[in-house]
């Protein structure tokens, strides 16, 4: 069948002729604005759906395909008075429950769209379209098993069901399984070729499980597929930063801005390859954006405190790492910002106090540790100074400053030859920790 390939002008221009022959055939009309539906015409969908009803005001289906029509075109009230007069005259029709269930969930009422999208199942089991849709509900509310076990459902009823293996994906990747996320990815890859959410997925999964190569290439495919796709374009220029390539990442994000400025994560990344390029000021209006867009993301004030920082504003700098707390007490790299100012302005035991919170927090801060060693050391305090050394070392074995700093501390104790031993390999190592920014995920 025409429609049924996907060949949606043949199959209209079908239904339109089967309609010339006898225009009161309502499933002839219904098909027909089906066939407009899934073409993606819902102006002419929702026109035929409208004759559907006017040649047979008891069709059911017809008021519940001009319900999902609506629903599509955001015209929630409209939708509901469709779908609600499709169960009136159809009390046990599967798609009207799960249309409602849809508008109920668009419109935050996830009790009732969870027991609409029972409802349908109940009514149809083999009917994947609510199994899916229960999943999305589940998946945003925590609910991880029961998300995981509707997609499956989903999958099961429609091996071809490719938003239901994306979403499958994305949920295997938030509990950190890769492979298990990849292979969903390629799976809906392989049904629908052009498939740019699901390459994008498989970027992503290739970059969690080390392979940044083959992650770069996919982005750049997935980039392809649809030019105006930022979340591939973002990653890639997060790649080419962690790389060096300034330049290169600061053309994707210039695009993601353009593609995308009303998301804080848009304007911030941006913001961190101006600053790695020294263009502070206008690094500083970036994150400014990103804070007005999502005041509450620590990571926009802290990137906005640290380009300030960078530019020897320390007063501004400690303003946006407080914001950043206020924000979350819990983010460790605004403790350590505020760790290393109070450091520079001299207050010794305040640095101390934000950088034994930034390891609390966050144990693998090996910045944190040296400068924490540091305080301790010129505060006399030497046993404790070489633990913070030491866990600097077991992050960062190839600090030079880590390595001298524990000769210094070990010569103070009167130990010659750890202390000599510590300054030759500070000699051969040049690799220092950073105060970096991390990735936004």
């Amino acid at each position: 069948m025409l429609h049924e390939k996907e060949k949606y002008p043949e199959a209209i221009e079908e239904y339109q002729s089967v309609l010339k022959l006898d225009p009161e055939d309502a499933e002839a009309s219904l098909n027909l604005g089906c066939a407009f539906w899934d073409s993606g015409d819902l102006e002419e969908a929702a026109a035929e759906f409208k004759r559907t009803i006017d040649i047979d005001s008891d069709f059911a289906c017809g008021h519940c395909k001009l319900g999902r029509v609506h629903f599509d075109q955001g015209n929630l009230d409209s939708a509901v008075w469709c779908v609600k007069k499709a169960l009136r005259l159809y009390p046990e029709c599967p798609e009207a429950h799960y249309a409602l269930g849809l508008i109920l969930q668009e419109r935050r009422q996830l009790t009732a769209a969870a027991t609409e999208y029972r409802t349908a199942i109940r009514f149809d089991p083999a009917y994947a379209d609510p199994y899916f849709s229960f999943g999305t509900l589940l998946q945003n509310q925590g609910d991880l098993d029961g998300a995981q076990a509707n997609y499956l459902a989903a999958i099961a009823r429609d091996d071809h069901f490719t938003d239901a293996l994306l979403n499958l994906g994305s949920l295997l990747y938030q509990r950190g399984d890769y492979k298990g996320a990849l292979a969903r990815y390629q799976e809906a890859t392989k049904i629908e070729p052009d498939f740019a959410d699901a390459h994008f997925g498989c970027g992503c999964a290739f970059e969690a499980l080390g392979n940044v190569s083959e992650a770069r290439l996919i982005y750049e495919r997935a980039i392809r597929l649809d030019p105006d796709f930022a979340e591939p374009r973002l990653n890639l220029g997060w790649l080419l930063y962690r790389e060096g390539d300034i330049e290169g990442a600061l053309k994707h994000y210039r695009e993601v801005v353009e593609l995308d400025p009303e998301r804080a994560a848009s304007h911030s990344y941006h913001a961190m390859a101006l600053q790695a390029q020294g263009a502070f000021d206008e690094a500083i209006k970036e994150f400014e954006a990103a804070r007005l867009l999502d005041p509450e993301d620590p990571f926009c004030s802290y990137g906005l405190g640290w380009t300030y920082w960078r530019k020897g504003v320390l007063e501004k700098a400690l303003e946006c790492y407080q914001v950043a707390l206020a924000c979350d007490p819990d983010y460790s790299l605004a403790h350590f910002g505020i760790g290393v100012v109070l450091q520079q302005q001299g207050d010794v035991d305040g640095a101390i106090d934000s950088y034994r919170r930034t390891v609390a927090l966050d144990p693998q801060h090996d910045a944190a540790f040296l400068n924490l060693g540091s305080l301790l050391m010129s505060k006399g305090e030497i046993e404790e100074a070489i633990a913070s050394f030491n866990e600097s070392l077991r992050l960062l074995p190839e600090s030079s400053k880590a390595h001298y700093s524990m000769g210094h501390a070990l010569m103070l104790k009167g130990n010659i030859g750890g202390a000599l031993g510590c300054y030759l390999k500070a000699f051969y190592h040049t690799i220092e920790p950073t105060d970096d920014p991390p990735s936004e995920e």
